[in-house]
């Protein structure tokens, strides 16, 4: 196995996530690490010897290789780029020790660990925001976080939400799938919680309505920033003029490192103009970076992050980047 070459379901799933545009961040993330799960997997049973190192070699160098093709492929989110260097790092010689196959057994480890942690972290987050919100409360969201909706169904569930205002987030139109989504779900409806899609632009007239703003996040800067979908900005700069608290919802792993650079998405230019007119320059910057002082919580599923522990997985995200690159 090549380590310039990648076997075809590893080199599949990378390609889904570098093409995918319909799931978050989390969603991706959690391919990711499965992906490299399944690949760190497949010698597990063979037995141990010489052959089994040189092999555990050999495959160490190919899934370093997925590795840094995964960081490399959406520079935007975080939390993909996060995911894989974490998986790395835990199988580095500093980590594991220099066995080849105790090194590949950690690789394995750790992507399971990763995955796994993926798939349970929205149910730990939600039972911090509940914790935040009044009873019947009235939530304001953009676009279709995978941890909002988690967290609106719990509360729909829990009678703990009267009504959800969501922005129709364009372009692309998230939050009208949002919108959809809750709509068809019997057990949202049997909850009796009332759906309201609002154009991006009517923030200012409806947010004196909200009790609270829920958005999701792509990443979280070093310094506090959110990274998510174009339109969070203008509505946590509105939440903020009523006094309405902003709670950024995310994964730990979505903590960037302090110098990871900041890269927003383009969309394609018919999604804001069907036809092109000459001299009319189109502008589709799908993400933005929200200043940290219009969030009033970022909550992981440890809880709200204060300053050291945003700090340390900062730092932590730094170091796991560092041992990709030795």
């Amino acid at each position: 196995m090549a380590s310039d070459s990648l076997p075809k379901p590893l080199a599949e799933a990378i390609s889904k996530v570098e093409r995918d545009r319909e799931h978050g961040a989390s969603w991706l993330a959690r391919t990711a690490a499965q992906a490299l799960a399944d690949a760190s997997t497949s010698l597990s049973t063979l037995p141990p010897g010489e052959a089994h190192t040189l092999l555990a070699a050999a495959h160490i160098a190919t899934l370093h290789t997925a590795v840094q093709r995964i960081i490399a492929a959406r520079p935007s989110m975080a939390a993909v780029s996060n995911t894989a260097a974490r998986i790395w790092w835990a199988g580095t010689p500093e980590q594991a020790g220099d066995d080849p196959s105790a090194r590949l057994q950690a690789i394995r480890a750790e992507a399971i660990r990763i995955a796994d942690a993926w798939a349970s972290a929205s149910d730990a987050i939600t039972s911090h925001v509940g914790a935040l919100l009044p009873d019947h409360a009235i939530i304001y969201t953009i676009s279709r976080s995978g941890t909002v909706e988690h967290t609106l169904h719990w509360l729909a569930n829990a009678g703990k939400l009267q009504r959800v205002v969501i922005a129709e987030s364009r372009p692309g139109g998230e939050g009208a799938a949002l919108a959809k989504s809750l709509a068809d779900d019997e057990r949202f409806r049997t909850a009796g919680v009332a759906l309201t899609l609002a154009a991006d632009a009517a923030c200012g007239l409806l947010m004196p309505e909200a009790d609270a703003v829920l958005v999701g996040a792509d990443s979280v800067r070093a310094n506090g920033d959110v990274v998510n979908k174009v339109g969070t900005y203008p509505l946590a700069l509105m939440a903020h003029e009523h006094g309405k608290p902003v709670y950024a919802l995310c994964e730990s792993l979505k903590v960037a490192s302090p110098d990871w650079p900041l890269t927003l998405e383009s969309g394609a230019p018919t999604d804001l103009l069907a036809e092109p007119i000459p001299g009319i320059a189109i502008e589709m910057t799908l993400f933005e970076a929200t200043p940290a002082h219009l969030i009033h919580a970022i909550i992981t599923e440890a809880g709200p992050l204060d300053h050291d522990a945003l700090a340390r997985l900062a730092d932590e995200a730094r170091m796991a980047l560092e041992s990709v690159t030795e």
